[in-house]
Formats: C-alpha cells, structure tokens, sequence
C-alpha cells in the first residue's frame, strides 16, 4: 500500500516538474504544408518549427509541438529566409546643412573632411526612421546599416530589421569600414584626386601611428608615449586585412582606381552598387572581390515595353538617326540590366543591396533581373545566403535550417514569379501579415 502511494506521488511530481518546464518555455511557431525554399537544396513540401528566434526543425516529415501556433498553408504558399541587405542608410544621422569656410580649408578637421570612420551606426541611429517599417514589409530581414556622409562616413552595423526598433537588434558591430569617392564641401578633399591622394595618407599616418603604439608597448620606457589619434586607430583593422572597405563605386574608370589603390595600399574590398561592374568582372573574380550588387536598374525605355508587346509596331517612320539611338538605347539599357547576371557567369560572388533605392521599386526590379535570365535559385541566394556570406554571418542567417535565426518571409507564389505577393514576414516570433493597398473603387462623380 505505502509503495503504492509512493508511486501516485512520484508520479504527481514528476508531472508538475514537466507541467512547469513547458509553462516557463516560450511558445514554439510553426508553419505546415508549405513549400520550402532552404538556399540549400530544391523546394520541397514540408514544415518548419521555430521556438526563442531560432529555427528548431525543418522537413518532410516532423513533428510539430503540441504547444505551436501553426499556420497551415494548403501546399500552395513559398517559404523563404528573409532578404539580407548589404548595405543601406535607415536610421542614419541627416547630413549637416551649409557649412562655414573654414580658417584653412586645405586642412580642416575630419569631421569637416567626411572623415569618420571612428563612428559607429548603433550609437546614432533613429528609430523614428520609417524606412525600417518599409524594408521590414518588403521581407527584409537583416541589414548592413551605415551612415550618409563623405569619403570615410563611419562603420557598418548588422542589424535584425523591425518595424519600430531595430536599434535593439543589433547582431554585429563594426563589420568594416564605408568608403566613397564623395568629396567635402568647400574644403580638402573636395576632388576625386585629392580624395585618392588623401585616402593614401591617411593608411600611411596609420601605419606610422600602429608602428609606434607597437614599439612603445614592446618597450616602453625607450619610446615616447604615442599620442591617440580615433580616426587613425578606427583604420587599423582595415589596415591589417582582419575587416574589408565597403566601398560605394559605380562606374569602370572608379572601380579602376579603386583597385590601383588597393595594389599600392593591401585593403580587401567589398564593391557595393557596382553598377558597372560586369566591365571588370574576371578582374574581380581573380581578385576574388565580392559584390553587394544595386537592382536600381534604370526604367526600361518605353518604346521596348511597346515593342515587346506588340511585334507589329511599325518602325518604317523612324529616321535613321532615331533607329540608331534606339539599337544603342537598348543595346546599354540590357548591359545595365544583365549585370548581375555577367558577375555570376565570372564566377564573382553577387549579394544584394538596397543602397537607397525605394523599396516600394522592388518587384519591377525583380522582373528585370528575371528578365536577364537569372534563376529562381540564383535570385534566392542573391537576396540571402550570398549576401549573408559576404557581411560574414552566413551561418546564422541566409538558409533556412535548424539553429539559424528563424526570419522568415511567406508568399503566395515563387519569389521570382511577377505576380507573386509577400503574405506575411517574421523577426523570430508570430507571423505578421503584410497589408497591401488596394485601390478603392471609383464610383460616379
């Protein structure tokens, strides 16, 4: 009877303990019956559990906990990680208004040169900003987020996209240094030559400056004391190959000048924008370069939309001069369009980023680049695990797999397809839906 009653009363315990375990665990989600686009293997049928921002369970075949909040998606919907973006400007600092000439604008301080990289975007950024409402509705889930500014504007932060705080989700500071040939106003360097000559006395004064903090700290009392210099020392990293230069260049002849300097200076660079890069593309690749590459590519003349349209349109009126126009229109419109497309044919390691482009443009964009003949799975890894692997936190986000941070985006058809909808996007916890205006109808006026 006594062990009986030890038994009934073990077993109350041990039932409270697991009563207790599950009532303080968070709540897991879940999606089922929907098709899975992992950046890994071909998109498959099946479920995805995530449980604290993590993704727990992936598959064909998985169990889906009794405490989920599960939405069912009928087979039909597409399930993708969120975009990662290389790079964008939400939540930075305005720029200053017109500035005073300064006593010697051939030697003015740094802030007054755009020289910065001793900034940091977490200790500046605006949460008010509503671009972060914008990207977090168009499925962007992570962002490489960096200042407005001049030639060295300051370091590049890894921030979890929010809609109103994403100031509290940073995932890694200081990921390398922003760099653009974008001179001051009114005062040194204000040229792109003076801007190449004083990036290379800049990597000079820093090296001079590390040489001395590493002889006095060797050997201090045969050394006189090294006197602190923040933008110098903000270099060093850069300098010594552990962080690259993000640097923001579009055309061939800046990319050719962006690479001499890195000949004579040793820095690894990222190339974002790059919108001429496919002109450079085997000399990236054997420079093994990586691209955060723009989509904001150039609205197609309208007279192609006609055309491809309508295989009648009669061009028998057009002068010569005008069908030669046309031809060379065309002709540098699709070069413009296909160069993502020639990078990834190179071998060149493509991401995506925004870099100021309205996002409400994306979809348009999207047709372009399906245009160009890009796949569904090469657009996949553009938008996430190549991005990702470029910023170097491909082994948290970018895939869809257990242990990676689980954001997610939902839509209604493949994400290359044109008519495709964005349906709902998460950060770690519930799905949000995502609200698409619809045009009210017209009645009589």
């Amino acid at each position: 009877m006594q062990k009986s009653q030890l038994s009934v009363a073990l077993v109350v315990v041990l039932l409270a303990l697991s009563f207790n375990v599950h009532a303080q665990q968070a709540p897991a989600y879940a999606l089922k019956n929907v098709v899975i686009h992992d950046g890994v293997t071909q998109a498959y049928n099946g479920h995805i559990v995530w449980r604290n921002g993590i993704i727990e369970a992936i598959g064909e075949s998985i169990e889906i906990p009794f405490d989920a909040h599960t939405t069912d998606g009928g087979d039909t919907l597409h399930v993708y990680s969120s975009i990662v973006d290389g790079a964008a400007t939400w939540g930075s600092p305005d720029l200053p208004g017109r500035q005073e000439r300064p006593p010697r604008p051939g030697d003015p301080t740094y802030d007054r040169a755009g020289i910065q990289p001793d900034r940091v975007p977490s200790s500046h950024l605006k949460s008010e900003d509503k671009s972060f409402a914008a990207a977090y509705n168009a499925g962007i889930g992570v962002a490489a987020l960096g200042f407005k500014g001049n030639m060295f504007p300051g370091s590049i932060d890894v921030f979890t996209i929010d809609d109103t705080q994403t100031k509290e989700y940073l995932f890694k500071s200081n990921i390398g240094q922003k760099y653009q040939f974008t001179g001051a106003s009114g005062v040194y360097p204000s040229t792109l030559m003076a801007m190449m000559a004083k990036t290379r006395q800049l990597f000079y004064d820093a090296t001079a400056l590390k040489s001395h903090q590493d002889l006095y700290n060797g050997n201090p009392t045969s050394y006189e004391t090294p006197k602190r210099d923040l933008v110098l020392e903000s270099l060093f990293p850069v300098l010594n190959k552990e962080k690259p230069l993000f640097a923001h260049i579009d055309s061939r002849d800046d990319i050719q000048r962006l690479l001499k300097m890195q000949d004579e200076l040793g820095f690894n660079i990222v190339l974002v924008s790059g919108k001429a890069a496919y002109t450079m593309a085997q000399e990236l690749k054997n420079r093994q370069i990586s691209v955060l590459a723009s989509i904001d590519i150039s609205k197609k003349p309208e007279w192609m939309d006609k055309s491809e349209k309508s295989d009648s349109l009669k061009t028998d009126t057009l002068s010569t001069d005008e069908l030669a126009f046309r031809e060379k229109q065309e002709s540098a419109w699709i070069l413009e369009r296909d160069n993502i497309k020639s990078l990834l044919d190179q071998g060149v390691l493509v991401g995506f980023a925004s870099n100021g482009m309205d996002l409400k443009e994306l979809s348009e964009k999207m047709k372009y680049l399906t245009e160009s003949g890009l796949s569904e799975s090469q657009l996949n890894a553009i938008f996430t695990v190549n991005s990702a692997k470029i910023l170097g936190i491909d082994r948290s986000f970018g895939r869809l797999s257990p242990g990676y941070v689980s954001n997610i985006r939902v839509y209604s058809k493949e994400f290359s397809n044109p008519d495709t909808k964005l349906l709902h996007v998460t950060n770690g916890g519930a799905l949000t839906e995502i609200k698409h205006e619809t045009p009210s109808p017209r009645g009589r006026r």
